[in-house]
C-alpha cells in the first residue's frame, strides 16, 4: 500500500499510534487535495474514493489491532455512534409525534439501517444521501 507521498507501507507492521498518526496524515493530506479539486469531478471523485479505500485499511488493521471481529468491519459507523443516533431518536420521540431523520454521508447505510429496524415507519422518517 502506498501513502499520499508515495511510501510503500505495510499497515500490520505499524502500532496502534502508528495507525492513529498515519490516518491523522492521511485524512489531512487528501482533505487539502481535495479542497483544491472541483466539487463533482472525475479527478475529485477518484481521490476521495482512493482516501475512502485507503483510511478504511487503516480501520481495519486498527481494529485487527484491538480485537474487533473481522465480520463487525465497518468504513465509519461503529456500534457506539448507532447507539448514541437511536437514544437520541428516542429521547425526541418523547416530546414529538415524528421527526425526520437525515443523514448526510450514509457510505454502507449502517445507522440508518439500525433506525429502520429500531422505529416505526411512522414515527420517524428516514432520508439520507451519500456524499464526495
Amino acid at each position: 500500500m502506498k501513502t499520499f507521498n508515495g511510501i510503500d507501507i505495510n499497515l500490520n507492521s505499524l502500532s496502534l499510534e502508528e495507525l492513529e498518526r498515519l490516518h491523522y496524515e492521511e485524512e489531512l493530506h487528501w482533505a487539502a487535495q481535495l479542497k483544491k479539486m472541483q466539487p463533482f469531478s472525475e479527478e475529485r471523485y477518484e481521490a476521495y474514493s482512493r482516501l475512502s479505500g485507503f483510511l478504511s485499511d487503516i480501520r481495519k488493521a486498527k481494529d485487527m489491532k484491538i480485537g474487533v471481529k473481522k465480520e463487525d468491519f465497518s468504513r465509519g459507523a461503529r456500534e457506539r455512534y448507532e447507539k448514541l443516533v437511536n437514544k437520541v431518536l428516542k429521547k425526541y420521540l418523547k416530546k414529538k409525534e415524528s421527526i425526520l431523520f437525515f443523514e448526510g454521508g450514509v457510505g454502507a447505510g449502517r445507522i440508518i439501517r439500525s433506525v429502520c429496524k429500531n422505529f416505526p415507519a411512522d414515527k420517524v422518517k428516514i432520508k439520507g444521501c451519500d456524499v464526495i
